[in-house]
């Protein structure tokens, strides 16, 4: 089996698995190791399946999917401290943290430049809601800095943190001069109206000419302070 053929068979797992570490940790019953998370969850990941890719790396793919996930994922995401010995410490509570920080392995393969730039992307971001779809909110770093309120409101058939993030990252390039910052997740099941209602509360603001449709020259706060009036005029 080569390497690449274990990843693709470890993605389901690691999917399955990564809501229940996360309920976990944000309930205060995070795992103490890898030890203790193998025991813990490999049961409640389906059967047994063997894997070994020729090259030395073999063995149950449920406890290689729990291994590669903590030690890609929440580890380079800086949501654990995970040791040589597989000791877990430190843990952060926050939700959307650890939900980005495993879509670094999930979503994005373990990618380095993403786990170091993570909890700078959602660090400020608010969530607001319980919907299963989202509206989203960010702002682009060096705008950010330079004082150039430059704000884009998009939407997404998933509301969960590290899909919202890969649906963001898969609109930048390395053309941009910074990185995305998230503002906002409006989690709802009314995407569509809520982000109609926003495209037209701002019309007059849309930035013309871009390539993009969706920037606007509006602060992300007075964005934030429409999502609320539109919510308080739904319920």
């Amino acid at each position: 089996m080569k390497t690449s053929d274990v990843i693709r068979l470890m993605r389901p797992y690691q999917r399955l698995v990564a809501p229940m570490v996360i309920s976990d940790v944000v309930g205060g019953m995070a795992p103490r190791s890898f030890s203790e998370a193998i025991s813990r969850y490999a049961g409640r990941m389906g059967e047994s399946v063997s894997f070994d890719n020729g090259k030395g790396w073999s063995g149950d793919i449920r406890e290689a999917a729990i291994w590669t996930l903590f030690r890609n994922g929440f580890a380079k995401g800086k949501v654990v401290k995970m040791s040589d010995d597989g000791t877990l410490t430190h843990w952060t509570e926050n939700g959307m943290e650890l939900e980005v920080a495993a879509a670094i392995e999930t979503e994005f393969g373990g990618n380095r430049a993403l786990s170091v730039r993570a909890k700078d992307i959602v660090r400020q971001a608010i969530i607001l809601g319980e919907g299963a779809k989202a509206v989203y909110v960010y702002t682009d770093s060096r705008l950010d800095s330079l004082g150039d309120n430059c704000t884009k409101i998009g939407r997404h058939h998933l509301s969960g943190s590290g899909e919202v993030l890969r649906r963001i990252l898969g609109q930048y390039s390395t053309g941009n001069p910074g990185y995305p910052v998230l503002r906002i997740i409006a989690k709802t099941d009314t995407e569509v109206a809520l982000e109609s209602f926003l495209h037209r509360a701002f019309r007059e603001r849309r930035i013309e000419g871009g390539f993009g449709y969706e920037w606007f020259a509006v602060k992300h706060q007075d964005v934030l302070a429409a999502i609320e009036a539109f919510v308080r005029a739904e319920s």
